[in-house]
């Protein structure tokens, strides 16, 4: 399989997972970026940028931003550690 037909198989998982309000696309981006927005009180929120980059999964790692001005220190670097251990 290509890298091309593991994204979007991959995407339309995560499709079928969220709905619309968690998961969204960037129509902006000229990239297949996309948010995942976690909301279990409004000041906790967590939003999970990715970008489906040429090449990933077989080449290249997705590109991955943290959203959560909240979360800092110890608990910032172990979520961090988790998402490079994943991608």
């Amino acid at each position: 399989e290509s890298w091309v037909q593991l994204q979007a198989e991959e995407i339309e998982a995560l499709n079928s997972i969220f709905d619309e309000k968690q998961w969204k696309r960037d129509e902006n981006d000229t990239q297949r970026t996309y948010t995942l927005t976690i909301d279990q009180r409004p000041e906790r929120t967590i939003s999970l940028e990715l970008t489906f980059v040429d090449g990933y999964p077989t080449d290249r790692p997705l590109i991955y931003n943290i959203r959560a001005p909240w979360l800092r220190g110890q608990e910032r670097q172990e979520l961090t550690n988790i998402l490079e251990n994943i991608y």
